[in-house]
């Protein structure tokens, strides 16, 4: 009879148990990314093991589509957040940049954590991550922190047995009563089996969304501002007879460039293939005849234009760093109006040609930006300076280019930055001798030196 009524008892208070337990809902299901420079797993385990006794933990592979986090996948699984970590390397240590995403937009929250001298996280940096964790997962702050962590704990573990006193035992004790297996709470896995953060994470991934600090690559960008340039136009050798120099010593243009980059949202190597263009023209220019001459002040023309691809590389990854390899049309204008009577031995410009170059992005911090670049163009038409237009100067020859560029962007608020360039360009004639013996040059440099000032925007 003893022995009934306590298994009753028993059983009617893990019902309660179970039933409370049911009330109270089931935690929120996360997922934990494997972590991207994580020396034998330290890292990844500590937080798979703090995370996945607070919340339902889902395997990353089930929410995720080629290592990256996939939402709709997310969505079907009942997954409200997923945790992406990565280990940079600086000269203090290594830090660990955990992020929480619970979508395809920037991170919910954010923490740097430096590691210590074993590779790993400190006990207090693991409480810290679940503790502020929980508020952005609906749960309260104590729900979410170390207090939790010991009560689950506590809760998987049988509960010791307790001896009583009674006259009947030799020793004043009677037997520990029979015990009853303790009900885990919902979600906990049951005897036997394996959570996320007993299995070992041995892929990496990179997570579609931006870890803190990190902008990442643009859809679509516009940039708007203004050259100042100085340009001199010369022949080898100097003081050829008969062929004007050209001397502008500013020359103020305006700038307007775009970039699109359909492919920035899919995750793959894509993403960084992009269009471009950029058209710069001058305003309010005159040109006037040199000393000796008649004086003669007309207005003119300068023109540049760029379209093409490229391709934007990220080779570091949870970085902004980024090496790109434009692949252009290029056109260059310049004329004088009235030249045949005013300027009749100054050639006009109107070339066209291809150019390729490399541009580096070096980002120090989350808003300073180191810009370097550098572009070759081959100009296939070199009018009127090369080739069968009125008047010929000469009748066959080459022309290229090269540019060079230096300079840093500062990011004022959001996308919104503000960029600062010194630019040369030298292009280069090789001209082949007049038959007709007029000119007489070999070549001719035509140089422009000064800097672009520009607004831009990051979508």
């Amino acid at each position: 009879m003893r022995v009934s009524v306590r298994w009753a008892v028993l059983l009617t208070v893990g019902f309660a148990t179970g039933a409370l337990a049911q009330g109270a809902g089931a935690p929120p299901r996360i997922s934990v990314a494997p972590v991207h420079g994580d020396k034998n797993n330290a890292v990844g385990s500590q937080l798979n093991g703090a995370l996945c006794k607070v919340y339902e933990c889902v395997p990353f592979a089930n929410v995720s589509t080629k290592k990256r986090p996939d939402w709709k996948k997310a969505k079907k699984a009942g997954v409200a957040a997923i945790f992406t970590t990565t280990i940079t390397k600086s000269r203090k240590g290594y830090t660990a940049g955990v992020a929480l995403l619970t979508g395809p937009s920037k991170p919910k929250q954010a923490w740097n954590l430096p590691l210590t001298s074993h590779r790993n996280l400190s006990g207090t940096e693991l409480k810290q991550v679940v503790r502020e964790s929980g508020p952005s997962l609906g749960l309260s702050e104590d729900i979410g922190g170390a207090a939790s962590i010991a009560g689950t704990e506590s809760a998987r573990a049988p509960a010791p047995p307790v001896a009583g006193n009674t006259p009947s035992s030799p020793m004043s004790t009677e037997p520990p009563p029979e015990t009853m297996p303790v009900l885990p709470p919902p979600g906990a896995p049951g005897p036997g089996e394996r959570t996320l953060a007993d299995t070992p994470v041995t892929v990496d991934a990179t997570p579609s969304t931006n870890v803190a600090g990190v902008r990442g690559q643009p859809f679509f960008t516009f940039e708007v501002g203004g050259d100042f340039l100085n340009r001199y136009l010369s022949y080898t050798p100097d003081g050829t007879p008969l062929l004007l120099t050209y001397k502008a010593n500013l020359i103020g243009m305006l700038y307007a460039g775009i970039e699109l980059f359909p492919f920035s949202k899919t995750g793959t190597f894509l993403a960084g293939l992009g269009i471009f263009g950029n058209y710069t023209f001058s305003l309010g220019l005159k040109s006037q005849q040199p000393a000796g001459g008649n004086g003669a002040q007309d207005t003119s023309s300068f023109s540049m234009l760029s379209a093409g691809l490229e391709a934007r590389i990220r080779p570091v990854k949870y970085s902004d760093f980024a090496i790109t390899i434009p692949v252009a049309f290029r056109t260059y204008q310049f004329a004088v109006d009235n030249a045949a009577a005013d300027f009749p031995h100054l050639p006009t410009q109107s070339l066209v040609g291809l150019s390729v170059g490399l541009k580096l992005e070096i980002p120090l911090g989350s808003w300073f930006v180191i810009l370097l670049g550098g572009d070759y163009v081959f100009w296939f038409q070199q009018r009127q300076l090369i080739g069968n237009s009125n008047p010929t100067y000469f009748p066959s020859g080459s022309a290229g280019a090269l540019e060079l560029e230096a300079g840093f962007a500062i990011y004022i608020v959001g996308p919104l930055s503000v960029r600062l360039l010194g630019q040369y360009s030298n292009t280069n004639y090789s001209l082949n001798a007049d038959p007709t013996g007029t000119y007489s040059a070999t070549g001719a440099s035509d140089r422009l030196f000064g800097g672009r000032a520009t607004v831009r925007l990051e979508f």
